[in-house]
């Protein structure tokens, strides 16, 4: 996760190359993240819509809490091919890591997981946030 120059879509923080933005949310009850440019939009869901949209908990290989019991909002993921819409537990926030908090997956975790598109784990006073890169879904 290093900063390069020139790339418009870099999430890195401008007054800053000690942070990263990313996108925090709550899915099978853990703290997760994506980094902020992977996603292009979040709207609220409303009850009509909400069997429509596959949970995020499920596609990333979480248990899936009561969505019933929960407000979700849709959270559009960018992917190289197409966007993709997935409902989400609220609360769901912009937010920055620091980047000395990021820590890359093992190679025999990375590839032991279960937890689909798990690429990293940070490391914060309030707690383990697992970080997710959705590109690697497809």
């Amino acid at each position: 996760m290093s900063k390069t120059s020139g790339d418009p879509g870099q999430v890195l923080s401008s007054a800053s190359s000690t942070t990263l933005e990313v996108v925090t949310f709550f899915a099978g009850g853990q703290r997760c993240a994506m980094e902020a440019r992977q996603v292009r939009a979040l709207r609220p869901l409303s009850d009509e819509d909400g069997r429509n949209y596959l949970a995020l908990d499920s596609v990333l290989g979480l248990s899936e809490l009561n969505n019933t019991c929960s407000h979700r909002q849709i959270l559009t993921i960018r992917l190289p091919e197409s966007d993709v819409e997935f409902s989400v537990a609220v609360p769901v926030e912009l937010s920055k890591l620091e980047l000395a908090s990021i820590h890359p997956l093992p190679d025999l975790v990375a590839a032991r997981t279960r937890l689909r598109g798990l690429c990293a784990l940070a490391l914060e006073t309030e707690g383990l946030t697992l970080m997710f890169d959705l590109r690697k879904l497809t």
